[in-house]
């Protein structure tokens, strides 16, 4: 909120004064040119780790340490900044020695920060998160106690378990309050001050999904203001009453709704903005908006997501850049699709199969859970649970009665369903315990009449 994403000027002259020597960054710096060569002519040497995509010149920094880099001759260019942060104090602990201290030991924040910034977890991402979540289930860790009790997470930890319940509790202070206040509950010994800090990450994050439900609806309605006008390949929207460390999630919500590549820009009293953009598969976001670069004040980011900053009256300007690229990159925006793995019956479905198929997991991105399908099921009974969920119960041919659950999927009817009509369904399996018995449940994915 204060110094914005990455190096700024303000950050690097402070730290001049105060004597320092060196400065390391942590996910960011690649395309701070003028920051780096502002540090150098104070008298600071600069490291960069970033694992953000790079341009075409470099900045002159003492050591970039990017698996991004062209040539950088690393095998393996999915690790986020925390994987990145491992390996850096690997190596030092190798060349150099810390007695006392194991880099594996932080295997726990490996896995949580590869699961948050949602990197592939393959090649080496799946050994990091695989034994991290194993010492996450476990962790004597204060803070990862208490951010677990507040959350009500008990027992094994999951990669659902970080990505939608432990993750946005602690990107929440970045968002909305202060980020140390992340790394001081990650970092205490203290008990007390850790469920101090997890009770206040808990009560921000409350408030992030009151302030994200509340732009959405506002974004929701400019799009479909637009579309009775004018139909586009992408979508570009911004407004003053929006909170900057939200509107990366609403561009998220935006892109699933519409599946279109989005842009949210959050304008400040100035005229600033900061924007969050999200792709789509196989479209490059950082590519289309450097099509509009003249028009920013900077960007940078990844192929499926980037930040941006613009002056308001910039924004049609850049707009209509970005639409354009989109509409070159997207080559009609194919329609939407979901990968599925392989047809079943229901007949033989135990709780041994989902086993044996979690032992293809860690699942998330780059490395998906199987999506299985089912045909010309009968529904026999529907009805809405919670926040909009759809819980069905369903028999095919032969087997026996299914239970289904469909997180956000509303009603039966608003997915063109009935229970006069066959339906397939596409869905993941689960195992639900109940009273101490074990049983097959679908989570769904996607339905439609047979």
């Amino acid at each position: 909120m204060k110094g914005g994403y990455g190096l700024n000027l303000d950050a690097v002259r402070r730290l001049a004064a105060a004597g320092t020597s060196l400065l390391i960054t942590a996910d960011c710096g690649t395309t701070s040119h003028g920051e780096i060569a502002a540090a150098h002519s104070l008298g600071i040497d600069v490291i960069v780790t970033d694992h953000h995509l790079t341009s075409d010149r470099l900045p002159d920094a003492v050591a970039i340490l990017n698996p991004c880099k062209a040539e950088s001759g690393y095998p393996f260019p999915g690790l986020c900044s925390g994987g990145l942060a491992y390996k850096v104090a690997t190596a030092y602990a190798i060349k150099h020695g810390t007695p006392g201290w194991d880099p594996d030991s932080q295997l726990d924040l490996v896995a949580l920060s590869t699961i948050a910034d949602v990197a592939p977890l393959q090649d080496e991402n799946r050994r990091f998160v695989h034994r991290g979540l194993r010492a996450m289930s476990t962790s004597e860790r204060p803070g990862l106690q208490a951010l677990k009790t507040v959350a009500g997470v008990d027992g094994e930890c999951t990669v659902g378990t970080v990505g939608y319940t432990l993750a946005p509790r602690i990107n929440a202070a970045g968002r909305l309050g202060d980020a140390a206040d992340a790394v001081r509950l990650l970092l205490t010994q203290e008990p007390e001050e850790a469920r101090a800090l997890a009770g206040l990450l808990d009560r921000m994050n409350r408030e992030r999904q009151q302030i994200e439900e509340r732009l959405l609806s506002e974004a929701i309605e400019m799009v479909e203001k637009k579309r009775t006008t004018e139909a586009s390949h992408a979508i570009v929207l911004a407004s003053r009453s929006w909170h900057p460390g939200v509107v990366g999630i609403a561009a998220s919500r935006i892109v699933e709704r519409y599946h279109r590549p989005a842009v949210l820009i959050a304008l400040n009293e100035s005229g600033l903005g900061r924007g969050s953009a999200r792709s789509l598969p196989g479209i490059n976001i950082c590519d289309a908006i450097a099509h509009g670069r003249e028009h920013l004040e900077g960007f940078g980011g990844h192929a499926a997501a980037a930040g941006l900053s613009i002056r308001e009256e910039r924004i049609p300007a850049f707009r209509a850049c970005f639409e354009a690229a989109i509409e070159e990159l997207g080559r009609g925006l194919p329609c939407p699709r979901l990968r599925c793995d392989a047809e079943l019956e229901l007949s033989g479905l135990l709780p041994q199969m989902v086993r044996e198929l979690a032992r293809l997991g860690p699942f998330g991105a780059g490395n998906p859970e199987p999506t299985l399908v089912f045909r010309r099921l009968r529904v026999t009974s529907a009805k809405m649970i919670g926040q909009h969920h759809l819980k069905l119960t369903v028999r095919g041919r032969q087997g026996p009665v299914m239970h289904a659950i469909g997180f956000g999927m509303g009603s039966l009817e608003s997915r063109g369903c009935s229970m006069e009509a066959p339906v397939d369904v596409a869905c993941a399996l689960d195992i639900n315990s109940y009273n101490g018995t074990e049983a097959v449940q679908f989570r769904l994915k996607d339905l439609r009449p047979s």
